[in-house]
């Protein structure tokens, strides 16, 4: 049993207690803040740490260009931002899929300090250093087939 079971089986006994004590308003506030503390505690956990591989990074210009080494091809923003949240990018963090986006952006349009460390073609994020080639979209490589 993971962590998150253990946290949702909690929560959900606290609403059964919490049915059985619909008279007593004030122990039901107790348990309702309990359960709240209990969701917070669940929506941050995330993978376990083997998996957090992204966990370390700060930047998400640092985290994205590790998932790029890692992956060796271009990837779409949305493979890129998936690939950081469940890698544990600052996991728990609120708003993380716009952080992680408009970092992004942010890299791309060039207001990033390095941003001759990577490029965008065809729709797809890549380093700086790949050839042109390897920019191909998913539509382009499978007209070919």
């Amino acid at each position: 049993m993971t962590a998150r079971d253990d946290l949702t089986s909690l929560r959900d006994e606290c609403f059964e207690e919490l049915t059985e004590l619909i008279s007593d308003r004030p122990e039901a506030l107790k348990i309702l803040k309990r359960i709240r503390s209990l969701e917070e505690a669940i929506t941050t956990i995330g993978p376990p740490l083997e998996l957090s591989e992204y966990a370390k990074y700060k930047r998400v210009s640092d985290a994205m260009l590790a998932h790029l080494d890692k992956t060796g091809r271009p990837v779409s923003k949305e493979e890129l931002i998936t690939a950081l949240i469940k890698g544990g990018f600052r996991r728990g963090e609120k708003r993380l899929e716009w952080i992680i986006g408009q970092g992004i952006d942010s890299f791309i349009s060039g207001s990033g300090r390095e941003t001759k460390l990577i490029k965008q073609i065809n729709g797809l994020i890549g380093r700086g250093e790949w050839r042109k080639e390897l920019f191909k979209s998913k539509e382009a490589t499978n007209s070919h087939l």
